[in-house]
């Protein structure tokens, strides 16, 4: 039988996803199976598995834990999920409910899509402004935006009068390329007839975008946005080693926490102050969903001086190693 996760955020808002697969990883970081894009949550902070008949979670060494019941889950030991079982990591909820069929909701292949409406609520944006878009930088047209809805199937972009972004440019064939989602992002899909450059360099396939990209087809250039690419970055842990699974309570000072019952709240480890001490954790997520806004409404407002500005703002926080 299907389980069913759902995620309540710091808002109390339900976002559920089915779980058919045998084993699911369930964290902060974009390498996992069900990614919850929260600070308080580890990279990869607990596992979902079948085990015979039944599903059972475990809590595989995360900074902050996982509670049930008021106790806190012992790091590799599995806990079965007979019908529904309640978890918490500090001020995210999870709920699990095992189920007869499968339920509505998101699958872990629309999981993404998850991602990025989650997030939106999470910097408490409204719809319109959390959701990527094109702009056409130069050629005829030039300011003319189209937003990309998070739960976009494929779009295409050319002169075809049916394209997600019409181009009116008679060097520009009916369908240039496909736009796609790609994880918690997009991608482009090139026709094999098409010419197309990302950033001065000639682009064939499926290409990964990242905001601030320049697409470049016949005389029209594109400058592609993510005003919640910036967030999930920081969230991302770029470069932390993932926890491997735990059989023993974590050494250090999180032995110590679990050994008094009453753990510290952390930001984990990633996402900390960059002084890599503990003061500031508590302000940490919020500083970190402000950057993302603030990078959000300066792409927006100003997308152009954005796009030129950009080689001065790959700057990345420095991570606390845990």
């Amino acid at each position: 039988m299907p389980l069913q996760l759902t995620v309540r955020t710091p808002r109390g808002t339900a976002f559920s996803v089915t779980i058919d697969s045998d084993r699911v990883s369930v964290g902060r970081a974009s390498t996992a199976d069900v990614r919850v894009p929260f600070p308080t949550v580890s990279s990869r902070h607990l596992e979902i598995a079948r085990q015979g008949a039944d599903w059972a979670i475990l809590d595989v060494g995360s900074t902050n834990g996982t509670v049930v019941d008021g106790a806190k889950l012992q790091p590799g030991v599995p806990v079965v999920v007979s019908d529904e079982l309640v978890a918490d990591i500090v001020d995210v909820r999870l709920e699990f409910r095992v189920r007869q069929e499968f339920m509505d909701g998101f699958t872990l292949a629309e999981t993404g899509t998850m991602v990025r409406q989650m997030v939106g609520d999470a910097l408490d944006q409204q719809q319109a402004d959390d959701l990527a878009f094109f702009e056409i930088f130069s050629g005829k047209g030039a300011g003319n935006r189209v937003a990309l809805p998070d739960d976009i199937d494929q779009g295409w972009v050319g002169s075809a009068k049916d394209a997600l972004l019409q181009l009116e440019d008679p060097a520009v064939a009916a369908h240039v390329f496909r736009v796609l989602p790609d994880g918690d992002g997009f991608a482009i899909d090139v026709e094999d007839h098409a010419r197309v450059q990302i950033n001065g360099e000639a682009a064939t396939g499926r290409c990964p975008l990242r905001s601030r990209d320049r697409i470049a087809t016949g005389g029209t250039e594109l400058i592609f946005f993510d005003p919640l690419e910036a967030y999930l970055d920081e969230l991302d842990g770029v470069g932390i080693e993932e926890p491997s699974a735990a059989t023993e309570p974590p050494p250090g000072d999180a032995a110590e926490e679990a050994a008094e019952g009453s753990p510290k709240v952390e930001v984990d480890e990633d996402v900390s102050a960059a002084d890599g001490g503990d003061e500031g954790a508590d302000d940490a997520p919020s500083q970190v969903a402000g950057e993302g806004v603030a990078a959000a409404k300066a792409e927006q407002s100003d997308p152009q001086q954005a796009a030129e500005t950009a080689d001065g703002d790959d700057s990345e926080p420095e991570p606390r190693k845990g």
